[in-house]
C-alpha cells in the first residue's frame, strides 16, 4: 500500500491515528476541504465526493462507527482509535461516454440523501417530471442498505433542495 500523501479532514485525531498505524508520515498535506488540484494523482485519505475521488491515484477511508452523540464533533486520538474500522483503499474510475442511461439521467450531477420514501418520490417527480409510478421505480433502485435513498438529480434540483435544508453530495 502506498503512503497517504494528502489527508482531507478537520480532525487532528484522525491525522495522528493515520501516522500511528503507519499509513502516513509527518510530510503529509492536511486540508479541511479538497479541490481537484489538491487530490489529482495523489494518495488521499478522508471523505471525498466521487467527482474528486476519481482524480486520485488511490483513495483510503477509515470507517468510523461513531455513536450519534459524536457525529459532527471534534474527535480525539483516543476516540478515533476506539471507533476506527479497518482502513480500505479504493481506486475510483470515471467511466466516460455511454452509461446505458437516458440522456437526462446521464447529466445528473447531484445526489440528494433522504430516509423518507415519500420525500424521495416527491424529489424524483419534481426533478424528472414523472408520475408517481415511475418515481417509485426510480427510488426503489436508490435505497441503500443503510436506509438512505441516494437520489441522482440535476444540478438545478440539487441547488433547490440544498437551499431548503437537504444534504446533497456532489
Amino acid at each position: 500500500m502506498n503512503k497517504i500523501t494528502t489527508i482531507i479532514t478537520r480532525h487532528p485525531g484522525l491525522v495522528q491515528y493515520l501516522a500511528e498505524i503507519g499509513l502516513t508520515d509527518a510530510g503529509a498535506e492536511v486540508l479541511a476541504h479538497a479541490t481537484p488540484d489538491n487530490v489529482r494523482g495523489k494518495h488521499v485519505c478522508g471523505v471525498l465526493p466521487h467527482s474528486l475521488s476519481c482524480l486520485t491515484a488511490s483513495f483510503t477511508e477509515v470507517p468510523l462507527a461513531l455513536p450519534a452523540e459524536l457525529r459532527g464533533v471534534e474527535l480525539t486520538l483516543d476516540q478515533v482509535r476506539q471507533y476506527a474500522g479497518t482502513p480500505v483503499t479504493y481506486r475510483v474510475t470515471e467511466i466516460p461516454g455511454d452509461t446505458g442511461k437516458t440522456e437526462r439521467e446521464g447529466t445528473m450531477t447531484e445526489i440528494i440523501l433522504t430516509k423518507s420514501p415519500a420525500e424521495a418520490a416527491k424529489i424524483i417527480r419534481a426533478d424528472r417530471g414523472t408520475g408517481i409510478c415511475k418515481a417509485r421505480e426510480v427510488i426503489a433502485k436508490c435505497l441503500g442498505e443503510d436506509g438512505w435513498y441516494r437520489l441522482p438529480v440535476s444540478k438545478e434540483t440539487g441547488d433547490f433542495y440544498r437551499e431548503h435544508g437537504f444534504s446533497p453530495l456532489h
